[in-house]
């Protein structure tokens, strides 16, 4: 049975061009035999996207959660309250604009920064929102809302209070790094800020190596990967089975809030070359835009490259079982491509090898 007028995201279903039909028709027989018909079996990736709910956990900080990613930032207007100190100054201003934004990986949770004093004080903030939503024919389209993201403070005695305030002033920045003693040699070395940064002094990081029993420093080049500047990448020429150290100063790195990191050294060890395994593949017939992937036993993509009749090379692999799989890029787009029943789209064609 296919419902022709209703599309309904959670079916698997397989079209062929050939077959496009305009009414359904109930069978009261069963029909079995061999047929060169294919129909290739998918699911349509469509979501529809619509709000889901404002969290604010954190006084300084909220966030917006929707059912799919969002292709754009949803453009937001603070309100006044006639509760908020906010509303009876004649300069107020939307302070939602000077927030830190930081999307998640996919786009589906955003969370602002709250840079005002004041606001960070309000109980409430309530704002419009104008966000993408679909409609009834899966059409992206603009709507906009009211939102209100409460901060709700625990309930505290004096001494409680008291507590957490020196707790508060002693607080530093707590800074992650994924340095390691099994450290990856075709990974990149990073730091990692629980809340956005306000400065970052590269003369106060130091990248040393050890050489025999002296520790050398050796130059990097810092970039920062996000607008809110939460991650920095080290980029720096690390050698197999070298082994490396990096220091933080105390207050190399600081927060827009004020807290500072403390002094603070991160061991690294790069692993050996002989820990890793190098797999080159060839397939006899590589159309140019095909993609070769090796997948685990979970079939999750351990890593992907563009075919090619010279062969596709993969360096630095694990010693564990993969398996592999090529998928034509016919939109070009760099992954797999789902297909769309209203428009009448196959999906791109997926090669499984047969050996692991």
């Amino acid at each position: 049975r296919i419902e022709t007028d209703t599309i309904w995201r959670t079916d698997t279903i397989g079209i062929d061009s050939t077959l496009i039909p305009d009414s359904v028709i109930t069978a009261q027989y069963y029909y079995f035999e061999p047929s060169d018909l294919v129909l290739k079996f998918f699911m349509e990736d469509k979501q529809r996207h619509y709000f889901q709910r404002a969290l604010r956990e954190q006084a300084h900080c909220f966030q917006l959660r929707f059912s799919a990613p969002q292709t754009t930032l949803p453009r937001l207007q603070a309100l006044r309250l006639e509760s908020d100190s906010l509303a009876q100054d004649s300069a107020w201003v939307n302070f939602l604009d000077y927030c830190f934004v930081q999307p998640s990986a996919h786009n589906d949770t955003i969370t602002y920064w709250l840079t005002d004093s004041a606001a960070i004080r309000m109980d409430s903030i309530r704002f419009a929102m104008t966000y993408e939503w679909t409609d009834s024919l899966y059409n992206l389209v603009e709507k906009t809302d009211t939102v209100l993201a409460v901060y709700r403070a625990p309930q505290m005695t004096e001494k409680a209070k008291a507590l957490m305030e020196k707790r508060r002033a002693e607080a530093t920045l707590e800074v992650r790094s994924n340095a390691s003693t099994r450290f990856h040699i075709y990974d990149t070395l990073r730091l990692i800020s629980p809340t956005p940064l306000q400065a970052c002094v590269a003369d106060s990081l130091h990248l040393r190596q050890r050489v025999d029993t002296t520790w050398r420093d050796i130059p990097f080049t810092l970039v920062p990967k996000d607008e809110c500047k939460m991650q920095y990448w080290l980029i720096a020429s690390l050698k197999p089975e070298g082994e490396y150290k990096l220091h933080l100063d105390s207050a190399a790195l600081v927060d827009i809030y004020g807290l500072a990191c403390q002094r603070t050294d991160f061991a690294i060890k790069l692993r050996s070359k002989a820990d890793y395994a190098t797999l080159t593949v060839k397939v006899a017939e590589c159309p140019e835009n095909a993609i070769v992937q090796l997948v685990d036993d979970k079939d999750k993509v351990v890593r992907q490259a563009p075919g090619s009749l010279q062969g596709t090379k993969f360096e630095y692999l694990d010693a564990q079982v993969y398996y592999m799989r090529m998928f034509i890029d016919s939109d070009r787009n760099g992954r797999w491509t789902t297909g769309d029943w209203l428009h009448h789209r196959q999906p791109e064609e997926v090669f499984y090898s047969k050996k692991r």
